[in-house]
């Protein structure tokens, strides 16, 4: 498929390509592509993500045009921001990137910084012109849930169960712009000291708290230590300090953030499980995970 991309680009830009390596192949498809001395990021994506990657461009454009720390997306030579990449009876969008030159943020050096870029971007995106998807419960929760039925997964009644306690613990707050994958993976510390942020996928309006919580999670989502909850909660008052020069985050939401770290092992679940299939878990693999949430609820309750 490379040879083919390599083909497309060609033919779809206005200046000559010569190489393209696959860079990553999970969620999305994404290779460097080389030309002279220059390097661009491609991402492909799935068929069913089209909605998605064009609400994506329009996202990263108004970020752009804000003078928010986002990578350039080069247009094709009939000026589009995309192109359609047709694979055996599949199209797909694609889009090309600029190579930004930077390192993953270390997190517990730069989460005051991360903490003010984050503040800015909800900001910024406050004044959005355009409707966005929204996610709600069904996107959170009973993704996961429908896709355990699916498996025929024995003990799915329980993880409905505390998923809708979860859901009921946060429903009232507040909703507004959520990047919805915001980690440091997603980010690169460029030589200015800004976070350039990138994948704008799961962007939505939902709990604008969810990215805190994304950002500041410091427990191993496989293996369940009481230390995570003591690392989370002094990573989430650092990033605080600067979130807080641009917003205001209220004490309800500052403590649904511990809600939201389990309900993120709903949601990254069921988006893992859709791009790879239910053959990637087991039963034995979401026995544990169940652990792993019955432990955190009850140190939660113990703490709080």
């Amino acid at each position: 498929m490379l040879q083919e991309l390599l083909n497309t680009l060609n033919i779809k830009y206005a200046k000559p390509f010569e190489d393209i390596k696959l860079h990553r192949d999970m969620i999305g498809y994404v290779c460097v592509v080389y030309s002279g001395n220059d390097r661009y990021i491609l991402k492909l994506f799935r068929s069913n993500q089209t909605n998605q990657a064009i609400q994506s461009i329009e996202i990263m454009k108004y970020l752009l045009e804000s003078d928010y720390p986002t990578p350039n997306i080069i247009t094709t030579a009939d000026g589009m921001p995309y192109f359609f990449f047709h694979e055996q009876e599949e199209s797909r969008i694609g889009v090309l990137y600029e190579f930004v030159e930077g390192i993953e943020p270390d997190k517990n050096k730069e989460i005051e910084n991360i903490g003010r870029h984050t503040g800015k971007l909800h900001h910024i995106m406050k004044g959005y012109p355009t409707d966005l998807d929204h996610h709600g419960k069904v996107f959170f929760i009973d993704r996961y849930i429908n896709l355990l039925t699916k498996m025929c997964y024995p003990r799915v009644d329980r993880f409905k169960e505390h998923g809708d306690m979860l859901w009921k613990r946060v429903e009232g707050l507040s909703n507004g712009f959520c990047h919805g994958d915001y980690h440091t993976g997603n980010m690169l510390l460029n030589a200015k000291g800004q976070n350039v942020l990138f994948d704008f996928d799961a962007a939505a309006i939902a709990f604008s708290v969810y990215d805190i919580a994304v950002i500041c999670d410091m427990t191993n989502y496989f293996e369940f230590t009481e230390q995570g909850y003591a690392d989370t909660d002094g990573m989430l008052r650092r990033f605080l300090t600067g979130y807080g020069e641009q917003n205001r985050v209220s004490e309800e939401e500052i403590q649904s953030v511990y809600d939201f770290i389990a309900i993120r092992h709903y949601e990254v679940q069921a988006t893992i499980v859709e791009n790879l299939g239910l053959a990637c878990i087991d039963e034995a693999f979401v026995d544990d995970q169940f652990e792993w949430l019955m432990k955190w609820e009850k140190l939660c309750k113990m703490i709080n």
